[in-house]
């Protein structure tokens, strides 16, 4: 069995603080670990299916922003 992609934090971080300031998400919620392990060092790479969660629940907030529906999230 092979091993799942990672993406570092560092590029899902401005992801995360869009999605926690628009939605009021705290991070963790995504992530699916505690944020601060991320902001500590102590863990430095999400699983790709996470990342791409977070993009796709980014690019479904920015839709719902932009026509002005809280029903399109």
């Amino acid at each position: 069995m092979g091993e799942e992609e990672r993406v570092d934090y560092e590029e899902i971080k401005p992801v995360l603080d869009y999605l926690e300031d628009t939605l009021d998400v705290n991070p963790s919620r995504i992530l699916k670990q505690w944020s601060f392990r991320y902001e500590s060092g102590e863990l430095r790479t999400v699983a790709e299916k996470i990342y791409a969660y977070a993009l796709e629940l980014k690019k479904r907030t920015e839709e719902a922003v932009s026509s002005g529906s809280r029903f399109a999230l």
